[in-house]
């Protein structure tokens, strides 16, 4: 499917919003997972190929104070085993960054991490 939300903008809340009921959101998206898991979706999925290429491969990306509330970043990325996906992450930063390039330099070490624990 296509991107489920623009890929452009900037995050923000939404102070005069009521907030979100967290046990009827829950009782929700539980009720979902066992429809998918149990009704006629049981073949939909991801879809892994044969193929002996098992080499790991991430790509990782930042985006510098996106938030115009705290001007903090967001890097998100991607992880392969040969053409393969096989995980995602998507990360608001725990702080601000001064400037792009210090951005991109979490978001690479974060990734990095991870994907020697993958390895």
């Amino acid at each position: 499917m296509a991107t489920p939300m623009p890929t452009t903008g900037k995050l923000q809340s939404n102070p005069g919003e009521k907030s979100v009921d967290q046990k009827l959101y829950r009782s929700m998206i539980g009720s979902l997972l066992y429809l998918t898991a149990t009704s006629g979706t049981v073949d939909y999925g991801l879809s892994y190929s044969m193929d002996t290429n098992n080499s790991l491969v991430a790509y990782s990306d930042a985006d510098w104070s996106v938030c115009v509330e705290d001007r903090k970043s967001t890097s998100g990325g991607c992880f392969y085993v040969g053409q393969n996906l096989v995980a995602w992450h998507i990360k608001k930063h725990n702080s601000q960054s001064l400037s792009t390039c210090e951005a991109e330099y979490v978001a690479a070490s974060t990734f990095f991490t991870q994907l020697l624990w993958m390895k």
